[in-house]
Parts: structure tokens; sequence; C-alpha cells
């Protein structure tokens, strides 16, 4: 790639990098963010807030191409870490919703997962 095409591609707005799996990850990251928050807020919970607002900050480091490789690759601990704590500490008593942020999250694993996996 000649040093100008790359300049060229540096310049260009960074939506037009992503692929159709990140735009799929920002699509999962986006629900299960909006969950977190909402959740966080109607019960009042800092952890659960919290945690949206990761989710928040990672779309707009990905969408921006801030780092994004690194990001895709941080939100796979952070986002299993959620999904086994939820797991083993609501096991006996899963809400509906919380099911619904479990079967977003693990398709945003699988997704994520295969970013990296493509990508490196």
């Amino acid at each position: 790639m000649s040093t100008s095409e790359a300049k060229r591609r540096k310049s260009s707005h960074p939506l037009r990098s992503l692929t159709p799996l990140h735009v799929i990850g920002l699509f999962l990251t986006a629900i299960t963010g909006a969950v977190h928050l909402w959740l966080g807020v109607t019960n009042p919970s800092v952890a659960l807030f919290t945690a949206g607002i990761g989710f928040v900050v990672g779309i707009v480091a990905v969408a921006a191409d801030i780092r994004r490789q690194t990001v895709v690759k941080l939100g796979i601990p952070f986002t299993a870490t959620q999904f086994v704590y939820y797991l083993a500490t609501h096991f006996d008593h899963i809400t509906q919703i919380g099911a619904v942020d479990k079967v977003v999250q693990f398709g945003l694993l699988v997704v994520l997962v295969s970013i990296v996996r493509t990508t490196t």
C-alpha cells in the first residue's frame, strides 16, 4: 500500500472501516448497554449502571476507531465476566430481562471472538 493510500484510508471517516461483524457487535453492545443502564437506574445499582457506562464507552471507542482492536479484545473478558457472574448468582431465579440480556451477551461474545480471529 502506498503512503498516499495509507493516509487517505487513515483520514477517511472511522465508520467506513467497520466490518459487518463490527456493526453487529455495536448493535448487540447497544442492547446490553441499554439494559444495564436501565436496570442500574430502575433498581438503583451502581454496578449495573457502571457496566452500562462501560458498554457505552466501548461503543464510542469502536465507532471512533480509538484503539478498536484493543477495545474488542477487552470486550471479551468484560462481557464474559458479567455473563458468568449473573448465571452463578441468579441461576435459581433468572428474570426474563436477564435471560434476554444473557442471550444478547452470548451473541456479543461470539461476534467479539470472531472479530479477533479474523483480524489477527
